[in-house]
């Protein structure tokens, strides 16, 4: 029995060492497999890593292209805006001259017609006085002429009482003689 046990033992032992052995070589596998697949991991970290920097690169080189083109843009606005301006300022500057030109001709035209109307004015006035001393002389003539229509009125008017006077006086002598006549045949 003692040898059966020692033999059971030893069997035991053997077993025991085998199931270590191969728990151990597992164990190696195992772990082998975990390191490979943490090298794996770490490439591929690496390799994402790798990416995700170009990536990064690639966004910064684009985003630094869009500057550059926005800020050239830019520039080319600024200045379509500047001779936009200096167009506008030209025309500006083009429609004064062309308005003050205008002005001068305006006044100019003004100024002729404001003439022509004192000379027409000043013809008028010298017309209406000719006409005045015309009219004066007319009817100084016709007062001349009635005065002297007068004054030959008052001579026959003169003449007539003379006349008639003097008939007076005849008519009165052969009155008073016929009078001195009868008195004396009534005697």
């Amino acid at each position: 029995a003692k040898g059966k046990a020692q033999e059971a033992k030893g069997a035991a032992e053997q077993k025991g060492k085998e199931v270590k052995d191969k728990a151990q070589e597992k164990g190696q596998e195992l772990k082998g497999k975990a390191e490979g697949a943490a090298d794996a991991a770490k490439g591929k970290a690496q390799e994402l890593k790798g990416k995700a920097e170009g990536a990064v690169d690639s966004a910064k080189g684009k985003a630094q292209e869009a500057k550059g083109a926005a800020e050239q843009k830019g520039k080319e606005l600024k200045n379509k805006a500047e001779g936009a301006v200096d167009q506008a300022k030209g025309k500006a500057q083009e429609a004064k001259g062309a308005a003050e030109q205008k002005g001068a001709e305006l006044k100019g035209k003004a100024q002729g017609a404001v003439d022509a109307v004192k000379d027409k004015a000043q013809e008028v006035k010298e017309k209406v006085q000719e006409k005045g001393a015309e009219l004066k002389d007319k009817a100084q003539g016709a007062v001349d002429q009635a005065k002297g229509k007068a004054q030959e009125a008052k001579g026959k008017a003169q003449e007539a009482k003379g006349a008639a006077e003097q008939k007076g006086a005849e008519l009165k002598g052969k009155a008073d003689e016929a009078v001195e006549a009868a008195k004396g045949k009534a005697q």
